[in-house]
C-alpha cells in the first residue's frame, strides 16, 4: 500500500509528497462499464468525487431537456443542440472515466478478480436495465415513436428510405401527414395525408378534390389527385367501379371519420381504394382510433431533414 511521505524546506515548512499512484487495468474496465451504465458512475468509484457528479448530473440534465424536447413536436429544432450535446458528453465521460480508472485516487475493489467481475456485472445491468433507455421506450409508448418509409405512395414528399417521428399526441388537421394501421393488412403501418375530416362529403372531380362541391385551399405542390376504378384485388365484384371518393362515387363521411389520400396519386393505394371496410365503416373511411398520430418530422438521412408543421 502506498503511503504520504512529508518533507520539509529549509525555512522549517512541510508538505506533504503523494506517491505515485499504481496503474490498474481492471479498474479502467470497472470504470468504463460503471460508465456506460450510468454517466459518472465510474468516477465516483475511483474516488473522483466532484467530478462523477458533475458528469451525473449534467448529463442527466441533457438527456431530460432531449426528451423533453422529442415529446413536444414544435420544439424539434432544438434536438440539433441538444443530441450532439449528449453525444459528446457520453464520449467525454467514458474517455475521462477510463482515466480515472486507470489511475484510481483509491482503491476501487482490492483484487482484480472482483473488478473485473464487478465490471461484468455493470454490464449486464447496462443491457438489462439501462435508466435512459427505460425512459426512451416509456417516451416511445405514449409519445413519439419512429417509422421507416416503405414504398413511394407519398413521393415525392416522402420516399423510400425516410425515417419520420411519429408524434401521438398531436392532434391532425386536414394536410397532416398521419400512420394508420393498414386497413387490408392489419400488421402494416402506413402513411397517408389526411383529405376528409367528419361531416364532410368528398370526390375527385377533374384531378381535383372537392369538398362538399368545393376545392378546399391545397398546398402548394399537392396534386393533381386521380379519380381512381377499385383493382378488385381482394373483392373481384368492385372490379371497374369507381373508387371511394372518385368521380361518380362521392363519400360522405361520418361523425368519426376521415378520408386519407397519397401525394403520389398514381400508384397510392388509399382511400380510393381499399376493398375492405374497418370495423364496419364505409370502404375508404378512417376512424379517429385508427390514426396512431401525425408525422412532425424526417430525421434520417440529415440530407432529407424536414420538420411538418400541419
Amino acid at each position: 500500500m502506498n503511503t504520504d511521505v512529508t518533507a520539509s524546506t529549509p525555512g522549517g515548512d512541510t508538505f506533504i509528497i503523494e506517491p505515485p499512484r499504481q496503474r490498474s487495468i481492471s479498474g479502467a474496465f470497472l470504470a468504463q462499464a460503471a460508465t456506460l451504465w450510468i454517466p459518472g458512475l465510474g468516477h465516483l468509484l475511483s474516488g473522483r468525487i466532484r467530478r462523477g457528479l458533475v458528469y451525473l448530473i449534467g448529463l442527466a440534465v441533457l438527456d431530460i431537456l432531449s426528451l423533453v424536447v422529442l415529446a413536444k413536436a414544435f420544439c424539434l429544432p432544438v434536438l440539433i443542440v441538444t443530441i450532439p450535446l449528449v453525444f459528446l458528453g457520453s464520449i467525454i465521460a467514458l474517455v475521462d472515466a477510463t482515466a480515472c480508472g486507470l489511475y484510481p485516487v483509491r482503491p476501487m475493489i482490492r483484487r482484480p478478480a472482483l473488478r473485473v467481475a464487478a465490471a461484468a456485472v455493470a454490464l449486464v445491468a447496462c443491457y438489462m436495465f439501462q435508466p435512459s433507455w427505460q425512459t426512451a421506450m416509456w417516451l416511445r409508448e405514449h409519445y413519439v415513436e419512429t417509422l421507416k418509409v416503405m414504398s413511394s405512395s407519398m413521393a415525392p414528399t416522402l420516399v423510400p428510405g425516410d425515417c419520420l417521428l411519429l408524434h401521438k399526441k398531436e392532434v391532425p388537421q386536414r394536410w397532416s401527414i398521419v400512420a394508420i394501421r393498414h386497413p387490408e393488412e392489419q400488421e402494416s403501418i402506413i402513411v397517408e395525408r389526411l383529405v376528409g375530416l367528419p361531416g364532410e362529403m368528398i370526390e375527385i372531380s377533374n384531378n381535383t378534390i372537392t369538398v362538399d362541391g368545393k376545392p378546399p385551399d391545397t398546398p402548394a405542390g399537392l396534386g393533381p389527385h386521380l379519380s381512381m376504378s377499385y383493382l378488385g384485388r381482394l373483392v373481384p365484384e368492385l372490379r371497374g367501379r369507381p373508387g371511394a371518393g372518385c368521380t361518380g362515387n362521392p363519400i360522405r363521411l361520418g361523425p368519426d371519420e376521415y378520408y386519407l389520400l397519397g401525394d403520389n396519386s398514381a400508384v397510392a393505394l388509399d382511400s380510393r381504394l381499399w376493398e375492405r371496410a374497418i370495423d364496419g365503416r364505409q370502404l375508404g373511411a378512417v376512424p379517429a382510433n385508427r390514426i396512431l398520430g401525425r408525422v412532425t418530422a424526417i430525421y434520417w438521412p440529415p440530407s432529407r431533414w424536414r420538420i411538418f408543421n400541419e
